[in-house]
C-alpha cells in the first residue's frame, strides 16, 4: 500500500491498523519487528493517539502505520475523559482524506462488534468532501456470515494449497509389494 501511495497509483491517506486484543497486536509488533530488520521500507508503527501531532510527512523509505485495538474504539458517552484512558471515542480521529483501514478478525459479529465496525466504516470515510473516502481491508481467518465469504478475493484454503503442488502430499504403499522380490527381479536384468 505504501508502495501505491509513493508511486501516486493511489491516494495519499494514512494507515490504521485494528485488531482486536493485546496479544494479536503483540504478534503484529513482533512482526513488523522481524520485516524492519530485513527491509529496505521500515514500517514506523505509532498509535493513533499520536495522530493529530504527527501526520503528514511522506517519506519513501518510511511507512507510518497507526495502531490501535478495535475493542477501545468507541463513543464520546463511553470514554473517560483523562487523556491517558484506553477507551477512546472514534470521533476524534477522523481525517481529512480518510484513512486505509486493515481489520484483523473482522468476522466478530457480536452486539457491541457490530456497532463497532460502523464506527470504523465512518473513520474510513473522508472528512472533507473533496477527497475520496478511504478504504477498509477485512482479514479473518473464520467467516461467520455467508456475505463474508461471497465477497472474500480468493479462498485459497488447504485442500487447494494442496492441489496446486505445495505442502506435503503423503503416498501410501501397497501392503501387497515385496520388496526382496522387486529388488531380485532387477538385479536378474
Amino acid at each position: 500500500l505504501h508502495e501505491l501511495i509513493k508511486n501516486k497509483e493511489f491516494p495519499k491517506k494514512p494507515i490504521l491498523l485494528l485488531v482486536p486484543n493485546e496479544q494479536i497486536l503483540e504478534q503484529f509488533k513482533a512482526q513488523i519487528a522481524e520485516f524492519n530488520q530485513q527491509s529496505n521500507i521500515e514500517i514506523l508503527l505509532k498509535d493513533i493517539k499520536e495522530y493529530e501531532s504527527s501526520y503528514g510527512l511522506f517519506d519513501n523509505s518510511i511507512c507510518e502505520l497507526y495502531f490501535y485495538r478495535s475493542d477501545l474504539l468507541d463513543t464520546g458517552d463511553n470514554v473517560a475523559k483523562d487523556k491517558n484512558a484506553k477507551r477512546i471515542e472514534y470521533k476524534n480521529f477522523f481525517s481529512n482524506e480518510g484513512w486505509y483501514i486493515f481489520l484483523d478478525e473482522a468476522h466478530k459479529g457480536e452486539t457491541g462488534d457490530s456497532l463497532r465496525k460502523e464506527y470504523i466504516k465512518e473513520l474510513s470515510k473522508a472528512k472533507n468532501t473533496k477527497y475520496e473516502n478511504g478504504f477498509i481491508f477485512n482479514f479473518s481467518a473464520t467467516f461467520s456470515d455467508n456475505i463474508d465469504l461471497s465477497t472474500c478475493c480468493y479462498n485459497y484454503n488447504l485442500e487447494k494449497f494442496n492441489q496446486n503442488g505445495y505442502g506435503k502430499n503423503i503416498f501410501v504403499f501397497d501392503e501387497n509389494i515385496n520388496l526382496e522380490q522387486e529388488r531380485d527381479d532387477k538385479r536378474a536384468i
